[in-house]
Parts: C-alpha cells; structure tokens; sequence
C-alpha cells in the first residue's frame, strides 16, 4: 500500500507497512506496529516491538510499545513519546539509527531512554534542538546529567553534532 489514511492495525501479529501514512493507528500488535516512509498524526501503542519505524515521524504519539515507541532514519518533529521500552530488551521514547538525522520539538517522558542513538556514528551527524525529556530510567552511558535526562547541548556538541535549546 502508498498511502494509507485512518487506517487501524489492532490485535495482529505485526502492524502495517505502508509508504506513507496520515492518521493511521496501530495497538496491540504482538511485534512492531507501523513501518512508514512517513508517518504524520498517526498513533502507536501497546505493541509488542517498535510502535512507529521509518523514515519521517511527524505529530505522532507513541505510547507503551515493548521496543522504541518511535524509530527513525531521517526526521522525527513533534512527537509525544511516553512510557515506551516495556518489553525485556528495553526501549527509547525517539531511537535515531543514521546519520544525518533531525529531532526537533519532541516530548519523551518515563521510557526506558529519552533520546537513544543506536549507531555510534550518528552522533556527530545528528541535530538535535528543542527537544524535552524527562522522568527516564535509564542514566546516560556516559554519567552525565540527571538520571534519564541526555544533556544534549553539552555532549552532542562534543561530539560535533549540532544541539540547541533541548531540555
């Protein structure tokens, strides 16, 4: 399927895959829940894996999934992400797996990670602005900052990544 709007994937054993989706919802699926190249205003929760995978994440919520509530490889804007990494492997509000990635105005609140850079090489490529993370429970690798709260400006900028007015 291209384009799949207000669509539900409920109680399967995965999601939906579709190119882009609008206003679509996936819960309760035993593994992953969408897979987008695209996903705007779309919803993910209680699945068993990953609530939202691709490329673009816009204005979704990802709530309760086992894995990463959402995961991305070019950009994630606006999203509220809470209470995700349920499952035994653990998970982050936003996981960022390339280079080159934008994660602007995100909300990420009681998830295993908030923001979680799964390739080690994505740090210095990353811009990561405007971001609010709080109440996580995993530390930072690197023992800085509050428990499960990445001090963005300070470490990124090491790095060489670009990050502004994240709290």
């Amino acid at each position: 399927c291209t384009l799949a709007t207000g669509c539900m994937a409920k109680e399967n054993d995965r999601g939906f895959s579709v190119t882009t989706a609008v206003n679509c919802t996936a819960t309760s699926n035993a593994n992953n829940g969408l897979s987008a190249g695209t996903a705007i205003h779309c919803t993910a929760s209680l699945n068993g894996g990953i609530g939202i995978s691709g490329g673009t994440a816009t204005n979704c919520t990802a709530q309760s999934n086992g894995s990463h509530g959402i995961q991305v490889s070019m950009l994630a804007q606006n999203n509220q992400c809470t209470s995700n990494g349920t499952g035994a492997g653990g998970g982050a509000g936003i996981a960022v797996s390339t280079e080159r990635v934008r994660v602007d105005g995100n909300t990420c609140t009681s998830n295993d990670w908030g923001i979680q850079l799964i390739n080690s090489n994505t740090i210095s490529d990353a811009f990561i602005v405007r971001n609010f993370c709080a109440n996580n429970l995993m530390a930072p690798t690197n023992g800085n900052g509050a428990t499960g709260n990445y001090d963005f400006n300070r470490e990124f900028q090491r790095g060489g990544g670009k990050t502004y007015g994240n709290i």
